[in-house]
């Protein structure tokens, strides 16, 4: 049996009995073709060194994939070894990929971006394929590990932070991720509605979107795919007919799907709580030691440099001076905020805990609404947490604009504002003129 033979085999296996999320990628023996050679298949598990028992029983049936090794090798000895990473993939049998460096693991809660970004360029179009390129993937596997996410989308090649790639297909409805973020799993494929603004009368996709669902809508309704604004995530994939009713006969023959016929924007915004019994919900860390490090604090603009004294903020931690060490720290440690009420330090994504910091010292958040054209404007420096964030992009299945030191949200009703004014304490401006 070839190699090539045998991956299919393998893939195939993966697939039928669903065990991409615990062997996301194969690897085999350099130079492989006919004869006897080694293969090599990547298991994530709770326990280093075990074998999930749904593995284990369905690997010991497959005589064809030979018998196991007598003795370990070394994962030293197994890079000497062993050539291009194959990802278990929906879209064809597997993706290969070239030896590539060892990728340092960030942090999956520095997802901060740039304020501003370069209108549509050709790069941007680039960057949606690698973003398509990985739903797939995702897709194909389920869930998985951070690491594991980290990795696939740096060898896709693309220049984006991994980090802000979490973000952005946790705002698109893609995924869900553990509390800490070490974990991930792609959401059910779900059909909404959009009901406002410059899509009105489309319906979106969000959610797993293998080959095989995608070839299912094709032969029922017109798919239109729209690359995200500067390349932010998957192309939205809308759901064209002639009237609702339809889309939804012809969706209802499709069992994969979910179809929700209410604005799943306004519907999340309806159901998200108010700022402070989100701050409850945030992870709490602990063992934090404020004086191992230097503090700074965030003053509303800026982080200035102070000694920690207990009192409520969004902190930074950066390392204390190390005068024998020629290394420059570019970034924080850490970036916690302090409940002084309840004495915890908690974490979230970045933009909430600016927010949140902001929020606390009696401050609103301005926005400016125009109900004729359904787009909302929030300063740049007023950012959303995510979770809110993410009503306001499910309202249209895009992301925002950048237009001059604001963010512009397409498809957006009274109705939903309405739900987060008051959880936000939000200050609305309505505008009359485009």
């Amino acid at each position: 049996m070839t190699s090539t033979i045998l991956l299919s085999r393998i893939t195939k296996y993966i697939k039928l009995h669903d065990l991409g999320h615990f062997i996301p990628l194969v690897r085999v023996e350099k130079h492989a073709r006919h004869g006897d050679f080694y293969v090599f298949l990547a298991i994530e598990s709770a326990e280093i060194g075990q074998m999930p028992e749904r593995v284990q029983s369905i690997i010991s049936t497959l005589k064809w994939l030979g018998q196991p090794l007598d003795h370990p090798f070394s994962l030293a000895e197994i890079r000497k070894m062993v050539g291009a990473e194959h990802l278990v993939n929906e879209n064809g049998p597997i993706i290969p990929y070239d030896q590539s460096p060892k990728f340092p693991s960030a942090d999956p809660f520095d997802d901060v971006e740039e304020a501003t970004q370069t209108p549509h360029l050709p790069s941007h179009d680039i960057r949606t394929q690698q973003y398509d390129r990985l739903i797939l993937w995702m897709s194909a596997i389920g869930r998985g590990s951070w690491l594991t996410l980290q990795q696939t989308w740096q060898r896709l090649g693309a220049p984006v932070h991994a980090a802000q790639m979490l973000r952005h297909l946790r705002l698109l409805g893609h995924i869900e991720t553990s509390l800490d973020r070490k974990r991930w799993a792609i959401t059910p494929s779900v059909v909404f509605p959009i009901t406002h603004g410059v899509h009105a009368g489309d319906w979106v996709l969000s959610g797993r979107r293998d080959t095989a669902l995608l070839r299912q809508l094709q032969a029922s309704v017109n798919l239109v795919f729209v690359p995200q604004e500067y390349g932010n995530g998957p192309a939205t994939i809308y759901l064209r007919a002639f009237d609702n009713k339809q889309v939804f006969d012809k969706l209802k023959s499709i069992d994969r799907i979910t179809i929700q016929t209410e604005q799943v924007g306004v519907r999340l915004a309806r159901l998200l709580p108010p700022l402070e019994r989100w701050k409850a919900s945030l992870e709490a860390l602990q063992g934090i030691r404020p004086h191992a490090y230097r503090t700074k604090i965030f003053n509303g603009k800026t982080f200035v440099e102070v000694s920690f004294d207990g009192k409520r903020g969004l902190y930074e931690f950066w390392p204390l001076p190390d005068h024998t060490s020629k290394q420059v720290d570019l970034r924080p440690q850490y970036m916690l905020y302090f409940d002084e009420d309840t004495q915890r330090w908690v974490r979230a994504d970045w933009y909430g805990l600016r927010f949140l910091a902001r929020y606390e010292t009696g401050q609103s958040c301005p926005i400016q609404y125009h109900a004729t054209t359904h787009q909302l404007a929030v300063p740049n420096g007023w950012r959303w947490p995510d979770l809110y964030e993410r009503a306001l992009i499910l309202a249209s299945g895009r992301m925002p604009l950048y237009r001059n030191g604001w963010l512009i949200y397409d498809g957006i009703s009274r109705e939903l504002i309405d739900a987060l004014r008051d959880k936000l304490r939000l200050e609305i401006e309505e505008l009359t003129n485009a």
